[in-house]
């Protein structure tokens, strides 16, 4: 994870372990559980056919050229509940690793994200319903919407 200095990157490491051990304090836990959701309680499963989630970035090039940097948009959106998209990836990805020769197979394990899965699986995720948009943005345009 970036960040803008070399201060705010040591105080992101130092909140993240605090918040990893005061997990491990019990009345902590107990407090948190009364703002998450038990088992059971989430949307029904005709309330989350109406779900809509969609996701949009812009990434600027990191190139040392003098001028504008080259800029993409992406925009990625999947109509249904999100424990269905959870399951969409989940899958998709189980059925990437078994199938496909991809980066991922060369780590041999670990914690592993979908970018080392590769086209195999943006291509199964598209196919199952969670779709993609990306085009190069011209200089000076604005993304509004």
């Amino acid at each position: 994870m970036r960040t803008n200095s070399y201060a705010r990157g040591i105080a992101l490491h130092f909140a993240i372990n605090l918040g990893a051990m005061l997990l491990l304090i019990p009345p902590v836990r107990w407090f948190l559980k009364r703002f998450i959701y038990a088992p059971g309680d989430g949307p029904t499963e005709e309330e989350s056919r109406t779900h809509h989630v969609e996701y949009r970035a812009v990434a600027v090039a990191d190139v040392a050229t003098p001028g504008p940097k080259p800029r993409a948009f992406a925009r990625a959106w999947y109509k249904g509940g999100m424990y269905h998209l959870t399951g969409l990836f989940l899958t998709q990805a189980a059925i990437t690793l078994l199938k496909d020769d991809v980066v991922a197979k060369k780590f041999g394990g670990g914690i592993l994200t979908p970018a080392t899965l590769g086209q195999p699986y943006i291509n199964r995720v598209d196919e199952a319903g969670f779709k993609f948009e990306v085009r190069m943005l011209e200089p000076g345009e604005q993304v509004i919407n």
